[in-house]
């Protein structure tokens, strides 16, 4: 994510402290966002041999499932 998805970072910075935030969906926002879900889908399809968990052990990411 350090050097990823430039749009993602710089429209939606991470504020846990904001409320109300809007986001104007840019087309460089939306291709972003495209390929974190796309990311996401293909993740258990290419990591076949981790099991139940998206990278073999249990992370944090398993727990957005």
């Amino acid at each position: 994510m350090h050097s990823s998805f430039p749009q993602l970072r710089s429209q939606m910075p991470m504020n846990c402290r904001t409320s109300d935030r809007q986001v104007e969906l840019t087309p460089g926002l939306a291709n972003d966002l495209k390929r974190v879900e796309a990311i996401w889908t293909n993740c258990p399809e290419q990591n076949t041999q981790a099991g139940l968990w998206l990278f073999g052990d249990f992370t944090l990411v398993d727990a957005q499932k």
